[in-house]
């Protein structure tokens, strides 16, 4: 793991927060009229709190259930006994 977001090699973070030009992001500046860089800055470094990380972890729990219900599921596995053997 990483401890800034700007640290990891495919977050926009860096690009956002220190101005450097990015060529996946193109040359729009719409997050930067939304949010003020001071702002953003601000967010990427405050740490969640227990109830921001539980809403989080129920979400991303909720999305793969999600997903997974979308998903076939595996053919279930042969016993020896139903090879044959």
């Amino acid at each position: 793991m990483v401890r800034t977001a700007a640290e990891y090699a495919w977050s926009s973070a860096e690009a956002h927060v220190l101005g450097r030009h990015d060529p996946l992001l193109g040359d729009s500046n719409w997050l930067l009229e939304i949010i003020e860089l001071q702002h953003y800055r601000g967010y990427l470094l405050e740490e969640e709190s227990q109830n921001e990380l539980r809403a989080i972890r129920c979400m991303t729990q909720q999305e793969i259930e999600q997903m997974l219900k979308k998903t076939d599921p595996p053919p279930p596995r042969q016993t020896t006994s139903e090879h044959g053997q």
